[in-house]
């Protein structure tokens, strides 16, 4: 009996410990399904998340923003030299700026460059995660920071032809980013110590990198000084324990190093400016290292709203850390929580899409000139006209300049010149179309004479010039090799040096014979990482005018140096420059000829054309397949009707241009009076409350504009691609 008690005993203990097993087996399992559920929900989704949003910004980076991208690391220089290191250092943030341009490089292929840039901006987002302690949701926060950086990027515009800040694509970036690494170091190493000797830590090392970092850095080196004096978590408890102070003392305590930080950040650049960089101006020193956005007397701040909200998106992600846990779970809390991710990702994506430089001439500019650059005159006709319907482009002189000069390089121009559309409009500097009057300092509107108000608001407007955007090449290619010289170099001292100046003045040096001088800057971009080879095959052409003469690219230039070795002035006006020394040229060289004849048609100059048309016939007239391109003909069947001083009764024209002129002409005279009798109509209230001749001279010319604007729209889906609609309609084009 006592047996069987025992076995009976000894089978509920096993039974009872085969139970236990099983639910500590099953706790176990619980707990470990807990656990991949809360890393899935902690850290997998917020970082998948992440990487698609990194994927869309560099698809739309690529997609849209190739060819600026490309654009910046020609306007950009780095080569692995003390000397040029030297350039540098003596200004504050110097080697950051030194550093962006050694990444701007990789711009060369535009697909590496933004997968380093997607990287870094991952790596920033890393380790604001990892220093802040930060899961779920609290994780999307960091993307705030690329967010604005792509901001920065986005916004350039024609600042990629001005910014005086070299490797300012990059500086941002690395600028956040090393700060943000020197803050987690700082950080990892105080949350090992107790309360005070961390407290203390904080305040040797941020003094420190205030000092050290601003050398480097410059301004950049603030973010890193405040991420380091504020604390990353209000809960730790290493940094309370052996305190006795209440919570309130503990807390203040621990923002008791940012008091320091402001203090470093007022008084380190003063003392740096005092001790080491007296070349920086005192007005800049505090932020030293930014992007610079001034153009004469204009102080362009609206671009600096991107860094602005860079700064300020900080601000979320320490409030999501500091925030105690406890109450993000609250319902409160996650009402909260989904409040604080509308609001700072809507305002910033918003920002982002204002900010976006979506200009369709600039990105058309910008593709044009790096064709040019290429000479792939195709490119750069495919550059003008691809994915846009051709008769909705309103081109800028830039434009118009880069396409006639490729049409010409192909020997084209004479039948196709104005199968594109003419045009002068101004390159949206958009900051005054969107922001008006706000653009302008207050003392502007103080100035009770309207006309010396206007003249004032002038001096304040942003104009960029042609000579900026495609001035040199157009020299360049036209033989004009003083003046791309001079305008280079007038760049490299305002700007700073840049391959794209570089190569032009080595090439500028070689064609003139100037070898010393060509060699030099072929040397420079030698050492550069992606220009050696360019410059290397540039190096047989020294001292050897015959290779010159059989390389296609120097070829058509060697033709067109048909003048004297002199440097006289354009006043910027660098298309009226080429237009008057080609149309009153003479050279004895068909291809020279071409351009005179070219000029003096553009310039509606029929005294000047008239020559240059019978002497470059007579430069062709032997050749057995020659015939007389179409807008030759055009301009010369249009002059002789209108002057009569040429009998052009025998001279060969095409049936088709007889037609199309009669035709033109007998359009205008069924639509003139109609469109004429409409404007004035409209404009009939005006010009009845207008009480003066000046009025009265100012209706009539808004008159005047608006029936010639009614009758380009009129006639040019018919007659665009002629030379009557040029001469007739496409009048007061103002070059830049």
């Amino acid at each position: 009996m006592a047996k069987k008690q025992k076995n009976v005993k000894n089978g509920t203990t096993s039974s009872n410990q085969s139970s236990q097993t099983t639910y500590a087996t099953a706790l176990a399992n619980n707990k470990a399904e807990k656990k991949g559920k809360k890393g899935l929900t902690d850290y997998v989704l917020p970082a998948a998340t992440i990487v698609i949003a990194l994927f869309v910004a560099a698809y739309f980076l690529l997609s849209q923003e190739s060819e600026v991208l490309f654009k910046s690391q020609e306007m950009n220089l780095w080569i692995a030299d003390d000397t040029f290191y030297d350039m540098y250092k003596i200004y504050p943030g110097g080697w950051l700026s030194w550093a962006g341009s050694y990444m701007t490089e990789f711009f060369y292929h535009p697909a590496l460059g933004v997968t380093l840039l997607m990287l870094a901006w991952a790596a920033i987002m890393a380790i604001l995660s990892f220093m802040y302690k930060l899961k779920g949701w609290k994780i999307l926060l960091t993307a705030l920071i690329p967010l604005m950086l792509l901001t920065a990027v986005t916004q350039t515009g024609y600042w990629v032809y001005l910014q005086k800040l070299h490797g300012h694509m990059w500086v941002p970036t690395l600028g956040i980013g090393i700060s943000a690494l020197a803050a987690c170091i700082c950080h990892s190493i105080a949350k090992r110590m107790p309360a005070i000797p961390a407290i203390a830590t904080r305040i040797v090392l941020s003094a420190a990198f205030a000092w050290f970092g601003y050398k480097l850095l410059g301004m950049w080196s603030f973010a890193g000084v405040m991420m380091m004096a504020l604390p990353t978590s209000l809960t730790s408890s290493k940094q309370t324990e052996g305190s006795s102070k209440s919570g309130i003392v503990s807390t203040l305590l621990h923002f008791l190093p940012a008091v320091f930080a402001v203090a470093f950040i007022y008084f380190v650049p003063r003392l740096a400016y005092d001790t080491i960089f007296e070349q920086t101006i005192k007005g800049e020193i505090y932020h030293a290292g930014m992007p610079t956005f001034r153009y004469g007397y204009a102080n362009l701040h609206i671009y600096r709203l991107a860094y602005y909200l860079l700064a300020a998106s900080f601000l979320p992600i320490m409030i999501a850390a500091w925030v105690p846990q406890t109450f993000w779970k609250k319902n409160l809390g996650k009402v909260t929580a989904l409040v604080m991710l509308v609001v700072t990702f809507g305002y910033g994506t918003r920002t982002l899409l204002d900010r976006w430089n979506h200009d369709q001439n600039y990105h058309i500019e910008i593709a044009m000139g790096n064709a040019v650059d290429r000479q792939d005159w195709q490119g750069v006709l495919d550059a003008l006209t691809q994915g846009i319907k051709v008769d909705s482009i309103r081109p800028t002189r830039a434009m118009v300049m880069m396409k006639n000069l490729a049409l010409y390089r192909q020997g084209r121009i004479g039948n196709e010149m104005f199968n594109y559309p003419e045009g002068s409009r101004q390159q949206n500097i958009d900051e005054y179309y969107k922001y008006g009057d706000a653009m302008y300092p207050e003392q502007v509107f103080k100035i009770a004479d309207p006309d010396t108000m206007a003249i004032e608001k002038n001096r304040f407007m942003w104009n960029i010039r042609l000579s900026q955007i495609a001035g040199k090449k157009m020299y360049y290619n036209y033989g004009k090799l003083n003046f791309c010289y001079r305008w280079c170099m007038e760049d490299a001292v305002e700007f700073g040096w840049r391959v794209d100046d570089i190569k032009m003045m080595a090439q500028c040096a070689m064609l003139k014979g100037e070898d010393v001088v060509a060699r030099k800057y072929l040397n420079i971009l030698k050492q550069t990482r992606y220009h050696r080879e360019w410059a290397e095959k540039q190096e047989k052409f020294i001292g050897n005018f015959e290779a010159m003469r059989a390389d296609p690219e120097l070829k058509p230039i060697t033709y067109l140096m048909q003048y004297g070795n002199r440097l006289d002035g354009d006043n910027t006006l660098i298309e009226m420059y080429l237009l008057q020394t080609f149309a009153h040229g003479n050279g004895a060289d068909p291809y020279y000829q071409e351009m005179t004849l070219i000029s003096a048609m553009l310039m509606k100059d029929i005294q000047l054309f008239w020559p240059r048309f019978f002497r470059y016939a007579e430069m062709h007239k032997s050749e057995p397949n020659f015939h007389m391109p179409r807008h030759y003909q055009e301009a010369a069947y249009l002059y002789g009707h209108l002057e009569n001083e040429v009998d052009i009764s025998k001279l060969p024209f095409d049936q088709s241009v007889k037609q199309s002129y009669e035709s033109f002409m007998n359009y205008n005279a069924r639509v003139n009076n109609r469109i004429i009798t409409q404007v004035t109509k409209e404009f009939d209230s005006q010009m009845k409350a207008a009480r003066t001749e000046e009025e009265r001279a100012k209706v009539a010319k808004k008159i005047d504009d608006e029936f010639n604007a009614r009758m380009r729209e009129e006639f040019r889906p018919l007659y665009g691609n002629t030379f009557y609609f040029f001469y007739y309609l496409m009048r007061n084009q103002k070059t830049n």
